[in-house]
C-alpha cells in the first residue's frame, strides 16, 4: 500500500500558481490523486510512488458540474477547491 501525501495551499492561490505547484509537487511526490479543502486551504493530495507520471495532471474549474475534459486527456478527481480566495468546483485531468 503507498503512502499518501496532501500538500495545503492558500486559498488566494490563482489558477496558473496552483497548475504551477501541481507539476512541482507531481515531480517530488508523485501522481495527484485528489483535490479538495479543510475550509482554509486547497488540499492536493499525491501517491508517494518513486515515478512522476508522464504528464502533469492540470486543474480546470468544472462548468455547471460538468468537467472540462481536453481531447486525449483522462479525468483524474474532481473537488471543491479555492481558486484565488473562492470556492470552486473543479477537476484535475491528465
Amino acid at each position: 500500500m503507498s503512502i499518501k501525501t496532501t500538500v495545503n495551499v492558500a486559498a488566494a492561490t490563482l489558477l496558473p500558481a496552483l497548475n504551477h505547484i501541481v507539476a512541482q509537487q507531481e515531480g517530488f511526490h508523485g501522481p495527484l490523486l485528489a483535490i479538495g479543502n479543510d475550509g482554509s486551504h486547497t488540499q492536493l493530495t499525491f501517491d508517494n510512488v518513486p515515478v512522476s507520471p508522464d504528464t502533469n495532471a492540470v486543474i480546470a474549474p468544472q462548468d455547471a458540474g460538468n468537467p472540462k475534459i481536453p481531447f486525449g486527456a483522462t479525468l483524474v478527481c474532481t473537488g471543491t477547491i479555492f481558486i484565488a480566495g473562492q470556492l470552486t468546483l473543479s477537476a484535475a485531468t491528465r
